[in-house]
């Protein structure tokens, strides 16, 4: 599979192939074309708190200063990308003091509290495909288990959904260093007034392994006809019609599809 159509990108994520799975169309403009995709103010909030939580980890303990200097740096850093999407300098100052002296404090205190960390941020890449599958998992623990954080601002309604992510990750993680993960977590960050923390907790089965896998290579294989056929529908029901136009719409209705 030729690499040309990842603008300068020599591996393939999780992000481009949930955004090829919402709509093709999409993934071209963006990952063949090069044009940006937009952000919002919840995942910022919950990239500050990524950061924070990265920064902050220490093996058996957290440096709740380093965390709270991290969430304070990124904000600072990227005070012109907040300001583009409307979130007034104020809300973002409280955010963060939200941050630094009430939910990190609250995290390190609770039974939630992920210690024994071998590695945080960690890289994981599939060489065997063509092109690499890159990811980034949150976190990892001595027993090899896999974490993701998942920032929520206020309590999900229902039950939780499925998310196939650290599962793709774990048959990466199995495939490159040779250990099959014994779990999966998602830590759900939940920023109320009184945070909440609440593990969401999978053993990591041979079938769902090979679920992973066969999923991933089924995505590969139909990005590989698309490019091969120069083929990439829009998926207007989905994206378009039912869902919130994607930043895309201006740009994908007046132009032929491919």
């Amino acid at each position: 599979m030729s690499t040309a159509v990842y603008t300068g990108r020599t591996a393939l994520s999780v992000h481009a192939i949930n955004t090829l799975a919402a709509c093709p169309e999409k993934y071209r403009l963006h990952y063949h074309e090069g044009l940006p995709t937009g952000s919002a103010i919840p995942f910022e909030r919950g990239k500050i708190v990524h950061e924070a939580l990265h920064a902050g980890a220490t093996g058996h303990a957290y440096n709740s200063t380093i965390a709270a200097q991290q969430a304070r740096r990124y904000a600072h850093h990227h005070a012109s990308d907040f300001d583009a999407l409307g979130w007034a300098k104020d809300d973002v100052q409280q955010f963060v003091g939200y941050v630094a002296e009430t939910l990190l404090p609250a995290y390190y205190a609770s039974s939630a509290c992920e210690r024994n960390l071998t590695a945080t941020e960690l890289k994981i890449v599939d060489e065997e495909m063509q092109p690499p599958f890159l990811g980034y998992v949150d976190y990892v623990r001595k027993d090899h288990t896999l974490g993701d954080y998942k920032y929520h601002d206020r309590a999900p309604t229902g039950s939780m959904e499925w998310d196939p992510q650290l599962a793709t990750y774990a048959a990466i993680y199995e495939r490159s260093k040779g250990v099959r993960p014994p779990q999966i977590v998602y830590l759900h960050i939940i920023g109320t007034k009184v945070p909440r923390f609440v593990p969401e907790v999978y053993d990591v089965t041979p079938g769902m392994i090979e679920e992973a896998r066969r999923d991933l290579d089924s995505w590969y294989r139909l990005l590989t006809h698309l490019e091969d056929h120069a083929e990439w529908p829009r998926n207007r029901k989905n994206c378009c019609t039912y869902g919130r136009p994607c930043e895309f719409v201006s740009t994908c209705f007046t132009r032929p599809a491919f």
